[in-house]
């Protein structure tokens, strides 16, 4: 079967134990929307966790002679490329409460880097501001 699209559903964490990738959210204070961009980039990295997971296995087997046939549970690109399309405010609308928190493996080394890129790029455009102040 070939996956056509994707969306983005809310269902009990214990429903959802056959599904590979999957984010949960609890009560906390965190905003719907800020919560829904989190979860989107942690569902990402899930995808292409299990990626680099489906990628050694294969080679292993190839080094081994055997047939690398991909498993069922593995995720593929397409199934990234199709997270990738689902929009924000979809995400948003599915999570239903307002004030959430994520709780998921990498959820804090995920909000650490994405509040280092901000920084990054804050002092990024202090720089060009100044450049062109001086220019």
């Amino acid at each position: 079967d070939e996956v056509l699209g994707a969306i983005m559903v809310c269902a009990p964490y214990q429903a959802m134990t056959q599904i590979p990738i999957k984010v949960k959210f609890t009560p906390g204070q965190m905003k719907r929307g800020k919560a829904a961009q989190l979860g989107f980039k942690l569902l990402q990295s899930q995808v292409e966790g299990e990626l680099r997971t489906a990628r050694a296995a294969a080679a292993a087997k190839a080094s081994e002679g055997e047939d690398a046939e991909p498993s069922a549970a593995t995720i593929d690109r397409h199934a990234l490329d199709l997270l990738r399309l689902v929009p924000i405010e979809e995400a948003s609308d599915a999570i239903g409460v307002s004030n959430v928190k994520l709780a998921a493996s990498g959820v804090q080394r995920l909000q650490q880097k994405s509040k280092k890129e901000k920084k990054q790029l804050a002092k990024q455009r202090e720089k060009e501001a100044l450049l062109a102040m001086d220019g």
